[in-house]
């Protein structure tokens, strides 16, 4: 999840312009977001969407407050150790700060959203599995909608870098 440091209500500004000869007509209209709810959960602030029920908003709750927030910084991604070598060349990456949950999503999360379960080995509290990475980016575009946040998978240079303790590594 993006850092989303602001607190107001999200509005757009469009001005159009048209022109012909030496005429000109010019109209601003401000586009200010309606038709929901704004909450602040930790250091996110939501705007859930109506059609949200209470089990969602529940679960969807869970499933933040157990986002980190990952300072941005340069690493080198995929390096070498003494017993494993990366399959990619040594190299440079530089990330933004981005939140990242603390846990895999669980039953109860993924049914909140997505309106099913497709695990095999059904625990309420235990990670969701038996999916594809298009099931994973439907259930993030879903969630996005939702809460109004930009929700997505994290990027393999995102996931490497938060396993090594972003900013604060040693570099291990």
């Amino acid at each position: 999840v993006e850092p989303n440091f602001d607190t107001q209500p999200r509005t757009a500004i469009l001005t159009v312009s048209i022109a012909r000869g030496n005429q000109a007509l010019s109209k601003t209209i401000s586009v200010v977001q309606m038709g929901g709810i704004w909450e602040t959960i930790g250091n996110f602030n939501v705007y859930w969407a109506y059609e949200i029920s209470e089990t969602q908003r529940e679960a969807i709750v869970s499933l933040l407050n157990s986002m980190v927030y990952v300072e941005g910084g340069d690493f080198i991604m995929g390096a070498t150790t003494e017993n494993i070598v990366d399959a990619a060349t040594p190299h440079p990456v530089r990330l933004s700060p981005f939140y990242i949950s603390k846990f895999e999503t669980t039953q109860i999360q993924w049914n909140a959203v997505m309106g099913n379960n497709p695990s095999n080995f059904i625990a309420p509290n235990h990670p969701v599995e038996n999916i594809s990475w298009y099931d994973a980016l439907d259930f993030v575009t879903r969630l996005s909608k939702l809460t109004n946040l930009k929700v997505s998978i994290p990027t393999e240079a995102q996931w490497e870098y938060a396993a090594k303790g972003g900013a604060d590594s040693k570099g291990y």
